[in-house]
């Protein structure tokens, strides 16, 4: 930069004011993004708040984490581990915060989702470039800022917003050629997605079966000495293994100490699994047409039921106050009650699973009595979303062999949410957090090839 008698002025002697406007330039590209990502949710909030309800009891558990009563619901006595952690105690640092106006909390919670909402979309951009998309990487932000169910869920008091951040968050360190504290960072990131969705373990394990094939075949071929790749992935899969035990082991070791139990997960999985393997679901909508949903009627009638064999099983288990103990005696109960259903007849189980992965991968939203989505919403959503999937497939077949040492982690997402959710519980709502790897390989089918810079300049 050249002063006004035409010397040129080194950096450190430009005006702070100008050094800074230099640092924050956005690109006139990002910035519109971050704009309809921002705006996308705040009309959600408007339209569509619900954050004045809790349905799963997350801010309960915040609350009761700020008074001192520690993790869990009030009609219960804590502790309990029926819910993961992390969405609670993030809303706990909320309390907190609006502990003197309590009025503007929900305030304070869309504030917080809109600000998660645009970080994600600026991931996948970010992602995109290390992946090699090039300019493509703002399509693939784009289908991530108006993407229905992200946008719809920001305005709910559900971890979808938070686990579709992580995910994004996830597959930008998985992107990036690591060196040691990155890897470490890398695991807890991973550490806190499985905090958060504890559906992310199964990614993990996929994750860590891939890596021991590739470690018995490099073993098999003597491709083990010092700076060879699989001796790098040796070397990243234990400095990502130990950061995920840093983040993880304070909740082991927390379940241990007040629950007796060092549970790596929740105590909720079993409930999750009958919910979706009992008669009264086969009933209502594995054995009636697509879109069918279960009744109010049907499901207090099962829930009903439910406690009355309970009841019948161990008087403890009964009803909504109970120890510890009893919670996790409830959740193996519910838990091996649904394995005995899917044993006793698979046929059903299998159709039951079909059943399931379709609602998870569904392009409409179903319409219930308590929700209703008029065919005026579902056409739009469909068209989007039937728009996105098949660009999507086609940018999975576009992937070649060389690229897949970077792009293989975004189907194995894919691949692991799927699989669980073809035995647990599902709907749209459960794919929320792999909207950032779809968003991703359907910007893919767009690019011919990439060449994928690495940070010393070589092309990969």
């Amino acid at each position: 930069m050249r002063s006004e008698n035409g010397r040129f002025l080194s950096s450190d002697k430009l005006p702070l004011a100008a050094i800074a406007r230099k640092r924050v330039a956005i690109p006139r590209a990002l910035f519109a993004l971050l704009v309809i990502a921002v705006g996308a949710r705040l009309w959600a909030l408007t339209h569509f708040n619900q954050l004045q309800l809790d349905p799963d009891g997350y801010l309960e558990i915040a609350r009761n984490l700020v008074s001192g009563d520690g993790f869990g619901y009030s009609n219960h006595r804590p502790p309990s581990a029926y819910r993961p952690p992390l969405y609670p105690c993030l809303l706990a640092m909320l309390v907190v915060a609006f502990r003197g106006a309590p009025q503007w909390l929900s305030a304070g919670i869309g504030g917080l989702h809109v600000v998660l909402g645009a970080a994600t979309a600026w991931l996948v951009v970010l992602t995109g470039r290390r992946l090699g998309l090039g300019k493509v990487s703002s399509l693939a932000g784009l289908v991530t800022a108006i993407d229905p169910l992200l946008i719809y869920n920001s305005a709910t008091l559900m971890t979808e917003t938070l686990a579709a951040f992580l995910a994004a968050l996830l597959l930008y360190c998985s992107a990036r050629r690591p060196d040691g504290r990155w890897r470490l960072g890398t695991g807890v990131v991973f550490g806190l997605c499985c905090l958060c969705r504890p559906t992310f373990w199964v990614f993990g394990a996929f994750i860590a079966a891939g890596w021991l094939v590739c470690f018995w075949r490099a073993r098999s071929r003597n491709d083990l000495e010092p700076g060879s790749r699989q001796e790098d992935w040796r070397r990243t899969a234990t400095q990502v293994a130990l950061g995920t035990a840093l983040v993880v082991t304070l909740w082991v070791f927390r379940n241990q100490q007040s629950l007796g139990q060092p549970i790596l997960t929740t105590t909720h999985g079993g409930y999750t699994l009958l919910l979706a393997h009992n008669q009264v679901y086969v009933n209502e909508v594995v054995d009636r047409p697509w879109g069918a949903v279960m009744s109010d009627a049907s499901f207090a009638v099962w829930t009903a039921n439910l406690e009355s064999s309970l009841a019948q099983e161990d008087p403890r288990m009964f009803g909504r106050s109970y120890s510890p103990a009893v919670e996790i005696a409830r959740d193996r109960w519910m838990n091996d009650r649904a394995w005995q259903f899917i044993r006793d007849d698979p046929a059903t189980a299998l159709r039951t699973g079909l059943t399931l992965l379709g609602r998870l991968w569904n392009i409409a939203p179903l319409s219930t009595p308590q929700r209703p989505v008029s065919s005026r919403q579902q056409w739009p959503i469909g068209g989007f979303y039937a728009a996105v999937f098949l660009t999507m497939l086609v940018g999975l077949v576009r992937i070649r062999r060389a690229e897949w040492s970077r792009w293989w982690p975004l189907p194995l997402l894919l691949l692991a949410f799927s699989a669980v959710h073809t035995l647990y519980w599902a709907d749209m709502r459960m794919r929320a957090p792999l909207v950032p790897a779809i968003a991703l390989l359907a910007a893919r089918a767009f690019v011919r090839s990439t060449n994928q810079k690495m940070p010393n300049g070589r092309v990969e």
